[in-house]
C-alpha cells in the first residue's frame, strides 16, 4: 500500500493501481463481492486484494 499526495489526495492505494484501500473494503462489505470478483472489477490479484484487506485491518 502507498500513499502520494499527486494521486487520489494521498489516500492509500494498492501499488501500482489507482485503486483505493477503501474500494476494496467498500465492494466487499456493502456490495457483497468476493475476492475474485473484486479482482476482476478492479483488474488486481487476488493477493494485492488480500493484502489490502489485511492492511485494512492492522
Amino acid at each position: 500500500m502507498v500513499s502520494t499526495e499527486d494521486v487520489l489526495g494521498g489516500k492509500r492505494r494498492i501499488k501500482g493501481s489507482r485503486i483505493r484501500v477503501i474500494d476494496v473494503i467498500e465492494s466487499y462489505q456493502e456490495l457483497g463481492w468476493d475476492i475474485e470478483e473484486i479482482s476482476h472489477e478492479y483488474n488486481l490479484t487476488p493477493q494485492q486484494v488480500l493484502d489490502a484487506m489485511k492492511f485494512y485491518h492492522t
